[in-house]
């Protein structure tokens, strides 16, 4: 019998993992970067079909609730793994196409990465993700999150 995990589950999850993945990177969850990754892999949730201009409705609609504490409701909904692997790195993709990060990188990897080991162990910490996922030393994995912010801040400063 595979697990299945609730929305609420899946969403405290994503909130949790987007949380670590901007910690360890040096910056803010309340960057529009993790902002609208939250609002793109919720939409995703919602509807594995959903646009980017749905994942923008649902960005307002959480800049609106000012938090994202109805984003957990329950509603029935139920979630293979795979589902929720799936869903969320669609989403995270989504947003990365988007925002104009030119894809996918290391930060948005740690992001996936946590969620699936925090709906699993939800006490699990950054040293924990690293040694299970990556197996390597946490500061080089820090290292890596730094190397994507300045890739990213350079890309931005050139307009690209």
């Amino acid at each position: 019998m595979s697990t299945t995990y609730t929305r609420a589950q899946v969403v405290i999850a994503v909130e949790e993992g987007l949380e670590l993945a901007a910690d360890e990177s040096g910056r803010s969850v309340t960057e529009r970067r993790f902002a609208l990754a939250l609002s793109a892999v919720l939409a995703r949730l919602d509807n594995p079909a959903a646009t980017w201009d749905d994942a923008l409705v649902r960005y307002a609609e959480l800049r609106a609730a000012e938090d994202t504490a109805g984003a957990a409701a329950e509603d029935g909904t139920t979630f293979t793994r795979d589902e929720v692997n799936t869903r969320v790195w669609d989403g995270i993709e989504l947003a990365a196409d988007n925002f104009g990060q030119h894809g996918t990188d290391d930060i948005d990897n740690l992001a996936l990465n946590a969620v699936m080991t925090l709906l699993d162990d939800p006490a699990a910490s950054f040293d924990d993700i690293a040694e299970d996922c990556y197996a390597e030393d946490p500061d080089a994995i820090v290292g890596w999150l730094r190397d994507a912010t300045a890739t990213e801040r350079l890309l931005i400063q050139l307009g690209l």
